[in-house]
């Protein structure tokens, strides 16, 4: 399953120090980069086009396979999310908003 892009779209979006290419489904800061998979770059397109938004479960569960059944399974997918952005130095980029949802702020 590949994602669609819309006309006239960058296959990426900068935010802060970090670009995230939607073709390749790679996280760059700087010299370094890590792979992400297509469920992983997803949630985080979704976060990043609007750093400091909440971006809702309800509005990221539908992201996950199969519509993201249980509460358990967007927690799981974000906890696997966190280990790439560590990798980069951006171990608090994730923020999870109690009752809401989560919130990307990139790092300076």
């Amino acid at each position: 399953m590949g994602t669609t892009m819309e006309e006239g779209a960058q296959p990426y979006i900068d935010c802060g120090p970090l670009r995230l290419d939607l073709l390749a489904y790679r996280l760059r800061r700087e010299a370094r980069s890590q792979e992400l998979t297509l469920t992983e770059a997803r949630l985080l397109q979704a976060m990043m086009r609007e750093p400091g938004r909440v971006v809702t479960r309800s509005e990221l569960e539908p992201i996950l396979p199969c519509g993201g059944t249980g509460e358990r399974a967007l927690t799981a997918a974000i906890s696997r999310l966190r280990r790439p952005l560590a990798a980069l130095g951006c171990e608090g980029c994730l923020r999870a908003v109690r009752g809401h949802g989560y919130m990307f702020a990139p790092p300076a």
